[in-house]
Protein backbone atom coordinates (compact mmCIF):
# COMPACT_ATOMS: atom_id res chain seq x y z
CA UNK A 1 0.00 0.00 0.00
CA UNK A 2 2.87 2.78 0.67
CA UNK A 3 4.81 1.91 -2.24
CA UNK A 4 1.60 2.63 -4.68
CA UNK A 5 1.09 5.30 -2.52
CA UNK A 6 4.87 6.85 -3.21
CA UNK A 7 4.43 5.50 -6.59
CA UNK A 8 1.23 7.78 -7.45
CA UNK A 9 3.49 10.64 -5.43
CA UNK A 10 6.17 10.33 -7.98
CA UNK A 11 3.75 10.16 -11.12
CA UNK A 12 2.35 13.29 -10.56
CA UNK A 13 4.23 16.18 -12.42
CA UNK A 14 4.20 18.47 -9.38
CA UNK A 15 5.85 21.68 -11.16
CA UNK A 16 2.86 21.73 -13.79
CA UNK A 17 -0.02 20.82 -11.58
CA UNK A 18 -1.85 22.89 -8.88
CA UNK A 19 0.14 22.61 -5.81
CA UNK A 20 -2.22 22.74 -3.18
CA UNK A 21 -4.64 20.22 -4.72
CA UNK A 22 -1.87 17.47 -5.53
CA UNK A 23 -1.34 17.88 -1.60
CA UNK A 24 -4.63 18.13 -0.70
CA UNK A 25 -5.29 14.68 -3.07
CA UNK A 26 -2.44 12.45 -2.08
CA UNK A 27 -3.57 12.79 1.75
CA UNK A 28 -7.18 11.97 0.94
CA UNK A 29 -6.33 8.93 -1.36
CA UNK A 30 -3.39 8.21 1.25
CA UNK A 31 -6.51 8.05 4.04
CA UNK A 32 -9.24 6.70 1.38
CA UNK A 33 -7.06 3.72 0.22
CA UNK A 34 -5.81 3.23 4.50
CA UNK A 35 -9.76 2.95 5.16
CA UNK A 36 -10.65 0.65 2.77
CA UNK A 37 -7.98 -1.66 2.85
CA UNK A 38 -8.15 -1.89 6.56
CA UNK A 39 -11.89 -2.71 6.10
CA UNK A 40 -11.37 -5.20 3.67
CA UNK A 41 -8.22 -6.97 5.60
CA UNK A 42 -10.51 -6.89 9.21
CA UNK A 43 -13.29 -8.68 6.81
CA UNK A 44 -10.95 -10.69 5.16
CA UNK A 45 -9.55 -11.84 9.13
CA UNK A 46 -6.11 -10.67 8.26
CA UNK A 47 -6.33 -8.37 11.55
CA UNK A 48 -7.92 -7.85 14.94
CA UNK A 49 -9.22 -5.52 16.76
CA UNK A 50 -7.79 -3.98 19.53
CA UNK A 51 -8.79 -1.57 22.15
CA UNK A 52 -6.53 0.82 23.32
CA UNK A 53 -7.35 3.82 25.48
CA UNK A 54 -8.78 6.92 23.65
CA UNK A 55 -5.93 9.09 25.10
CA UNK A 56 -3.33 6.77 23.41
CA UNK A 57 -5.04 6.32 20.38
CA UNK A 58 -5.33 10.26 20.08
CA UNK A 59 -1.58 10.45 20.47
CA UNK A 60 -0.94 8.12 17.47
CA UNK A 61 -3.87 9.66 15.25
CA UNK A 62 -2.25 13.14 15.75
CA UNK A 63 1.20 12.10 15.04
CA UNK A 64 0.27 10.13 11.98
CA UNK A 65 -1.91 12.82 10.53
CA UNK A 66 0.77 15.42 10.97
CA UNK A 67 3.31 12.92 9.36
CA UNK A 68 1.21 12.31 6.12
CA UNK A 69 0.26 16.12 5.96
CA UNK A 70 3.52 16.99 6.40
CA UNK A 71 4.74 14.46 4.06
CA UNK A 72 2.76 15.40 0.77
CA UNK A 73 3.14 19.36 1.77
CA UNK A 74 7.10 18.97 1.93
CA UNK A 75 6.62 17.17 -1.38
CA UNK A 76 4.49 20.54 -2.49
CA UNK A 77 6.74 22.93 -1.40
CA UNK A 78 9.90 21.18 -1.90
CA UNK A 79 11.88 19.32 -4.83
CA UNK A 80 12.03 15.69 -4.99
CA UNK A 81 15.68 15.48 -3.86
CA UNK A 82 14.97 17.05 -0.67
CA UNK A 83 11.62 15.70 0.21
CA UNK A 84 13.60 12.25 -0.58
CA UNK A 85 16.55 13.36 2.06
CA UNK A 86 13.46 14.08 4.16
CA UNK A 87 12.04 10.68 4.39
CA UNK A 88 16.02 9.15 5.30
CA UNK A 89 16.21 11.64 8.05
CA UNK A 90 13.32 9.78 9.99
CA UNK A 91 16.01 6.95 10.37
CA UNK A 92 18.13 9.02 12.31
CA UNK A 93 15.93 11.23 14.27
CA UNK A 94 13.98 7.49 15.29
CA UNK A 95 17.39 6.22 16.56
CA UNK A 96 18.01 9.46 18.17
CA UNK A 97 14.39 9.20 19.91
CA UNK A 98 15.23 5.83 20.74
CA UNK A 99 18.54 6.81 22.73
CA UNK A 100 17.08 9.67 24.53
CA UNK A 101 13.66 7.99 25.94
CA UNK A 102 14.92 4.38 26.07
CA UNK A 103 19.11 4.78 26.71
CA UNK A 104 19.09 2.27 23.62
CA UNK A 105 22.89 2.01 22.56
CA UNK A 106 23.73 1.60 18.81
CA UNK A 107 27.07 -0.28 17.31
CA UNK A 108 29.63 2.00 15.27
CA UNK A 109 28.39 -0.22 12.67
CA UNK A 110 25.11 0.46 12.67
CA UNK A 111 25.73 4.36 12.81
CA UNK A 112 28.21 4.12 9.93
CA UNK A 113 25.85 2.34 8.07
CA UNK A 114 23.33 4.73 8.59
CA UNK A 115 25.96 7.50 7.53
CA UNK A 116 26.77 5.65 4.73
CA UNK A 117 23.23 5.84 3.55
CA UNK A 118 22.85 9.47 3.78
CA UNK A 119 25.83 10.34 2.30
CA UNK A 120 24.62 8.50 -1.02
CA UNK A 121 21.16 9.77 -1.00
CA UNK A 122 23.27 13.40 -0.71
CA UNK A 123 25.42 12.91 -3.50
CA UNK A 124 22.87 11.61 -6.17
CA UNK A 125 20.34 14.49 -5.19
CA UNK A 126 22.58 17.07 -4.86
CA UNK A 127 21.26 18.53 -8.20
CA UNK A 128 17.61 18.10 -7.50
CA UNK A 129 17.58 19.73 -4.22
CA UNK A 130 15.37 22.99 -3.83
CA UNK A 131 14.00 24.33 -0.32
CA UNK A 132 12.54 26.92 1.10
CA UNK A 133 11.72 28.07 4.48
CA UNK A 134 7.94 26.87 4.89
CA UNK A 135 9.00 23.33 3.14
CA UNK A 136 11.80 23.02 5.24
CA UNK A 137 9.49 23.68 8.08
CA UNK A 138 6.65 21.11 6.47
CA UNK A 139 9.68 18.81 5.95
CA UNK A 140 10.44 19.02 9.60
CA UNK A 141 7.42 18.54 11.20
CA UNK A 142 7.02 15.37 9.20
CA UNK A 143 10.19 13.65 10.08
CA UNK A 144 9.42 14.36 13.98
CA UNK A 145 6.13 13.28 13.56
CA UNK A 146 6.95 10.24 11.17
CA UNK A 147 9.34 9.45 14.02
CA UNK A 148 7.53 9.91 16.90
CA UNK A 149 4.33 7.86 15.37
CA UNK A 150 6.87 4.87 14.80
CA UNK A 151 8.19 4.74 18.39
CA UNK A 152 4.64 5.15 20.31
CA UNK A 153 3.60 2.77 17.59
CA UNK A 154 6.49 0.02 18.97
CA UNK A 155 5.53 1.11 22.68
CA UNK A 156 1.65 0.35 21.87
CA UNK A 157 3.23 -2.95 20.60
CA UNK A 158 4.83 -3.82 23.85
CA UNK A 159 2.97 -2.03 26.53
CA UNK A 160 -0.61 -3.38 25.50
CA UNK A 161 1.07 -6.72 24.33
CA UNK A 162 -0.15 -6.18 20.36
CA UNK A 163 0.93 -7.42 17.29
CA UNK A 164 1.60 -5.98 13.78
CA UNK A 165 -1.89 -7.42 12.33
CA UNK A 166 -4.13 -5.28 15.75
CA UNK A 167 -5.58 -2.85 14.81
Amino acid sequence: MQLALSCTEMSFEVQTLNMLSVATTLTGLHFATTTLMTAVLRWLGYIQSSHLPMAELLKFVLFANFSIVGMNVSLMWNSVGFYQIAKLSMIPVSCFLEVVMDKIRYSRDTKLSIAVVLLGVGVCTVTDVSVNTKGFIAAFIAVWSTSLQQYVSCSFLCMYKLNLLMF
